[in-house]
Formats: structure tokens, C-alpha cells, sequence
């Protein structure tokens, strides 16, 4: 759930007034409903459902959603509400959500498809909590839109739906979450918004957590998708420093990523391996880049701190990622805190030291990576 907090960054960030708005509607008290419409738990949880049984679900499900495109705000959120309703209930089926999506494809499609942005977005955060696949659907399209705040929700939806599939009966096909993981990789190579490419990161973090048991293959596509999708937007920032968004995205991301990899029980294939080494790679190059284009502010300071810390998870990821390839070379030694210091020689020093990772005769050149020679450094 956004949280305060979350409300005072989109509003120091200039996001957008949706944006403002979504953590107003999960902040505030929800406003009663006249003639809300109660689904029996007996239907939620069935596992089938009789033709009697989708019939009331359906005139339910189309008598709260009346005011789902609603110009009241009030209106439009209690409408929300009372759809979520059903979906919070621990051990609502399958079956009921695969129904209740389809009962609630038209009027869900018309307030995305809304003019008013707040509208949009008041939909598309429903839509992240039905967990199916045309729920799913919805969100991905919306990855593209010139609008931030639906790029945003859509992002954030996403990740809920990741998360229902952790709570209750999946409603979902492995290939649909396939689809999703790299519909946002793709989408985090070109993203320009910090919060949106946040969005995206903390989505596939929580792929990342789908049960095995259930989803064997989401783990590694979901650090393989983040891994690459990162990769691309680092190396296409250039030398300059991006916004603090964009640096915090890198740095969740990366920590991520760590953090999962890093873990006694996971194993991870090759391909998953070299993609968590060309992110490492990617950032290392990316600090390269800032000093020689005397990017960074002299002295300590908090911009040094975040590219220092982006060099620090990049030698780590590297070495991670060698170890589960039985590589026993680490690169060069302590970079960060050359970046740190502050000072010409120290950062004459790491462009230097740079090399033995990220250059033609570095690690990630050398087996078992193979990166061409001019893959990180031009």
C-alpha cells in the first residue's frame, strides 16, 4: 500500500496529480455506499460455480462498478472498495476470479480508457488486484502510456497482482507472468520517470518471491528481467547523474538482486548469472562514465555516496554472479571508496582500477562471461 510517505515523495517529485490522488484513495476512510451489493462467501470460495451462482456474481459485480467511472471522487472510490471486497477474503477461488474478471472487462476498460487521468488510475488500481490474466492485460497496456501516473499505476498493479498469487489460488497462466516480467524489462530500458522505473523494480523484486512450488521458472525470470531491464537503462544514461529517483530505482534494484542471489539455497543458471554480471558491469561503467565527464560534485556529498554505493552492489554482483559460475578472480579491489573520497587522484585511481573488471582484458572479457571487449567501456 503507498503510505504517507509515499504521498510527500510524489508530491516533492512533481509526479503528477493522479499520483497525489491514488495516495489520497489509499490514505482516507472510505465513504458508505448506498446500495452496496454483497457477494455470499459461498461463492467467493467455491471452487465451481453454478450457472445461479455467476448469475448473482455477475449483477453484483455490475451494480458496484456502476460508479467506477464516477466524476465524484467519493463515489468513485467506495465503488473500488466494494469491488476489492470479495478479492480479500484469504480463500477466494480461482474460479471466482476468473468470473469476476470477466464480468468486470466493460466497465473496467471504459474508466482506463478515461479522459480524466484520476479516473484511470482509480481503475487500474483494481485491476492489479483482480489477479487474472485480462486484469493482467489491462495493466501491461497501460505500460506504455504518455501519461506517468497510468505508467505508475500500471507498474504498481503489476506487483499487486504478484502479490495476490502469493495469498490465494492462482487465477493466472505461467505464460502471462512470463509476458509481464518482460513487458517490464522492456519498459525499464526507455522509462524516463524515476517513480515509474521504482514501480517496475519493485514488481519484478516481488516476481521474484512467487513460490517455486507453483512457479518454478518466475525466480530467475524475474532477476534475469530486472537484471536486463536495469542493464539497458544504465547504459543508456550516458555520464550525467539521473535524478534521485533513478538512482534510488538503481540502487533497489541492485540490493534486490543481491539479496536474492545471495541467499545459501538459491542456485542460479548461467544465463541468470551473466545477466546479474552485465548489470554489475553496467553500473561500474556508469561511474566511469560520471568522473570523466567531471560529473560529480567535489567533495563528500550525497550524489557521491549514491554512485559510490552503485560501484560497491556492482563489484558485488560481479563476484556473486562469478562465484556461481566457479570463476575465482573478483576484479579489481575496493572501487567505492575511491569514488568516495573525493578527490582527483583518488578517482584517477579508479578509473584505473576500473579496468580489471570492466575492461578489454577484465573479468567480465574474460571466461566464463565473454563480454566483448568494448561491451562496457567503448
Amino acid at each position: 500500500m503507498i503510505d504517507r510517505t509515499f504521498r510527500r515523495t510524489v508530491v516533492s517529485s512533481g509526479f503528477g496529480r493522479a499520483a497525489i490522488v491514488i495516495a489520497g484513495i489509499a490514505c482516507a476512510g472510505a465513504p458508505a455506499l448506498a446500495q452496496q451489493c454483497t457477494i455470499p462467501p459461498e461463492i467467493v470460495t467455491a471452487i465451481t460455480l453454478t450457472p445461479d451462482a455467476e448469475a448473482q456474481l455477475r449483477a453484483c459485480a455490475l451494480e458496484n462498478a456502476r460508479d467506477l467511472d464516477s466524476p465524484d471522487a467519493q463515489k468513485r472510490r467506495a465503488s473500488r472498495q466494494a469491488l476489492t471486497r470479495p478479492l480479500e477474503d484469504p480463500n477466494v477461488s480461482a474460479a471466482f476470479r476468473l468470473r469476476y474478471s470477466a464480468a468486470l472487462a466493460e466497465p473496467i476498460n471504459r474508466a482506463v480508457a478515461s479522459t480524466d487521468e484520476v479516473v484511470a488510475v482509480n481503475a487500474l488500481v483494481f485491476a492489479g488486484e483482480l489477479a487474472t490474466d485480462p486484469g493482467l492485460t489491462v495493466l501491461l497496456d497501460q505500460l506504455a502510456s504518455p501519461r506517468p501516473a497510468l505508467r505508475y499505476q500500471a507498474a504498481y498493479g503489476i506487483r499487486r497482482t504478484f502479490g495476490a498469487l502469493q495469498r490465494s489460488a492462482p487465477a493466472i497462466q505461467n505464460e502471462q507472468i512470463d509476458r509481464a516480467m518482460r513487458a517490464a524489462r522492456q519498459r525499464m530500458g526507455v522509462e524516463t520517470d524515476g517513480l515509474v522505473l521504482q514501480a517496475l523494480t519493485a514488481a519484478l523484486l516481488e516476481g521474484a518471491s512467487l513460490p517455486t512450488a507453483q512457479f518454478s521458472q518466475a525466480q530467475p525470470l524475474a532477476v534475469r528481467s530486472l537484471s536486463d531491464g536495469l542493464s539497458a537503462h544504465v547504459g543508456g544514461a550516458g555520464g550525467k547523474i539521473g535524478e534521485p529517483g533513478i538512482m534510488d530505482a538503481y540502487l533497489r534494484g541492485a540490493t534486490g538482486v543481491r539479496d536474492i542471489i545471495a541467499q545459501p539455497n538459491v542456485t542460479i543458471d548461467a544465463e541468470t548469472a551473466r545477466a546479474v554480471a552485465q548489470l554489475g558491469g553496467r553500473l561500474i561503467a556508469y561511474a566511469v562514465r560520471v568522473v570523466k565527464d567531471k560529473n560529480l560534485p567535489a567533495g563528500p556529498g550525497a550524489t557521491r555516496e549514491q554512485v559510490s554505493d552503485s560501484v560497491a552492489l556492482g563489484q558485488t554482483l560481479v563476484q556473486l554472479a562469478g562465484r556461481s559460475l566457479n570463476q575465482q578472480g573478483t576484479g579489481a579491489a575496493q572501487l567505492a571508496p575511491l569514488i568516495k573520497a573525493g578527490d582527483v587522484q583518488s578517482e584517477a585511481r579508479f578509473l584505473l582500477d576500473a579496468q580489471q573488471t570492466i575492461g578489454a582484458n577484465g573479468v567480465l572479457t574474460a571466461a566464463p562471461f565473454n563480454f566483448p571487449d568494448d561491451h562496457f567501456v567503448p
